[in-house]
This record gives C-alpha cells, sequence and structure tokens, in this order.
C-alpha cells in the first residue's frame, strides 16, 4: 500500500493551532424503549457499521501508530493518549517511536479545504484501485464536501488470516495468494479485512463548543472502526452524536465500549459479511448487563 500523506501537504489549509474547545453539555437522562436486547444491539450494529461492499468489518491486526498535526502540543498528547487508550482496552497495541504513521488526524478551520488539499495532493492514498481496500469514488467526493466537524476515510486490505497476505492484487506487485478459500468450509472463510491506515480531518470550526475530551474520544471511535458517516445514532447512547445538539456525551459511553470490545472480540471468520454483523452483535449482547441499557 502506500505510503502516508506528508505532513507539509496538510498545511496548505491551515497553518497555526485553534482555540481551544469548551465543555460539552452535560448528558440528559437516557429514553429507554421496551424492545429485546437483541433487537437493539442489531439495529445499533446494522446502523454504524460501514463495511464495503461484499466484504465483512474490517479491524487493526497491527500496532496502532497514531500523528495528530496542527494542534498545540498539549492538545496533540491529550488527543493522543485517549486514542491510544481506547486502542489498548480492545486489544490493539500502539507504538510511538520510529513508526510509521496508520493514524492520521489534521486540524484545520476549514474542514473541506483540508480534505480537498489532502486528495488532491496524493488522490492514490484514498482511491486506491486494490479491491476491498476503499469506498467509492462518490463517498471520497462527500468526504471531502461534508460540512461535518469530522471527517474521515478508512483503508483496509483482505488478507489470509493465517498468512496476513494480502488475496487481491496491489498495484506494482505479483499475482495475489489464492483467495479460493479451498482450506475454509462453505459457512467459514480464512479471509479477514485488515485496517491499514485511516485520515481524520477535525474542523475546529465547526466543532466550537465542543470539549478536547469529548472530541478526542469521537477521533478514537472512528479510528478504531468503520463507522458510517451517515449513521443515526440518536436512539443510542454513543459518542457519535457528539455533534447532534444539547444532551452530547462527554466521553465514550459503556455503549461504545461494548460496540468496539465485541468488533475486535467477535470472531470474524464467517463466509458472509452480515453473519459477520450477526456474531459482533451477539457478543455485544452478551456484553450489556441491562437488556434496556444503551438506547435513548
Amino acid at each position: 500500500m502506500a505510503g502516508l500523506i506528508p505532513m507539509a501537504v496538510a498545511a496548505i489549509a491551515f497553518g497555526g493551532p485553534q482555540t481551544p474547545p469548551q465543555q460539552a453539555t452535560q448528558l440528559p437522562d437516557v429514553v429507554v424503549e421496551n424492545r429485546p436486547l437483541e433487537e437493539i444491539v442489531r439495529s445499533f450494529v446494522d446502523e454504524v457499521a460501514d463495511t464495503l461492499p461484499g466484504f465483512g468489518p474490517a479491524r487493526w491486526d497491527r500496532k496502532l501508530c497514531v500523528r495528530v498535526a496542527y494542534l498545540r502540543r498539549d492538545f496533540v498528547r491529550f488527543m493522543v493518549d485517549r486514542i491510544d487508550r481506547a486502542a489498548r482496552d480492545i486489544g490493539v497495541e500502539t507504538e510511538h517511536v520510529n513508526c510509521r504513521p496508520n493514524v492520521l488526524v489534521v486540524a484545520a478551520a476549514d474542514g473541506q479545504e483540508m480534505a480537498r488539499a489532502m486528495v488532491n495532493a496524493r488522490s492514490s492514498l484514498f482511491l486506491t484501485h486494490v479491491t476491498g481496500a476503499n469506498q467509492s469514488r462518490a463517498d471520497l467526493d462527500a468526504f471531502q464536501s461534508s460540512e461535518r466537524a469530522v471527517r474521515w476515510w478508512h483503508i483496509s486490505l483482505p488478507v489470509n488470516a493465517d498468512t496476513g497476505q494480502a488475496v487481491v492484487r496491489l498495484p506494482g506487485r505479483g499475482p495475489a495468494e489464492d483467495s479460493s478459500g479451498e482450506t475454509g468450509s462453505r459457512l467459514r472463510t480464512e479471509l479477514q479485512n485488515d485496517l491499514q491506515r485511516v485520515f481524520i480531518v477535525v474542523d475546529f470550526n465547526a466543532a466550537n463548543g465542543t470539549s478536547i475530551g469529548a472530541l478526542s474520544d469521537y477521533v478514537a471511535m472512528v479510528a478504531l472502526a468503520q463507522v458510517n458517516p451517515d449513521a443515526d445514532t440518536s436512539r443510542y447512547d454513543t459518542i457519535l452524536n457528539l455533534f447532534d445538539g444539547d444532551g452530547a456525551p462527554s466521553g465514550l459511553t459503556d455503549w461504545d465500549r461494548s460496540y468496539l470490545q465485541a468488533l475486535y472480540n467477535a470472531r470474524l471468520d464467517q463466509r458472509q459479511p452480515g453473519s459477520q454483523l450477526e456474531a459482533i452483535s451477539r457478543v455485544m449482547a452478551r456484553t450489556r448487563g441491562n437488556p434496556s441499557e444503551g438506547e435513548r
């Protein structure tokens, strides 16, 4: 896969740190609907997961190396620590020294301009022309034109779970490893989807009024999981509601942690992508102590 975009490229749209955001509003009481836990969880997983067509959810199977650009030094340390902590909580190792960044967080006064500058500088990092690696060109257009306070772009790779070798052809390389699954079964596969890198752009004008703690946890959530940017999560107690008005969470919620734990602990060797989402839902449901907890 191609390397990460140089930090200097990001400076095209932004030249310095932003004013520290303010504290977030206190989370209000949760309104509970009387629905079975399994139904609530599956609805959430289906709403949030942003898998590629024909593929199951991707997750990190390598050490996380986080870089944050164009924030005050103390804010950088704070955000990296929060992302690292969320990663370690789900069993993802992190490193900092002499590592190649695979999570790049860029702060900008204008998120659209920054996203466009990054894509224009190295479009091949975003549209890789590798099967199962990234969303569509239309999705990339939305990444650049969105007015969201935070936008993200994931790159993943289908690999053999045993060898870690790509099972799709990579540009400039020889034939891919056999992905026919002959050693598997009709229901099981040896293919897994590994996250390779993620680009995250934070628009601090749009994020004004948000605490650095809540913002860091939001960034951690979208760095660790492929999250649908258009998901409607208003019925759930999740950090993904951070920019949806009053009553936003102050950090990762128990619901969020349960989802991330389930994503990384579930056995995802089912041949059908929908079955992999079901596996995540089952693990998440087992971790919930209260059948209605987590839904607004």
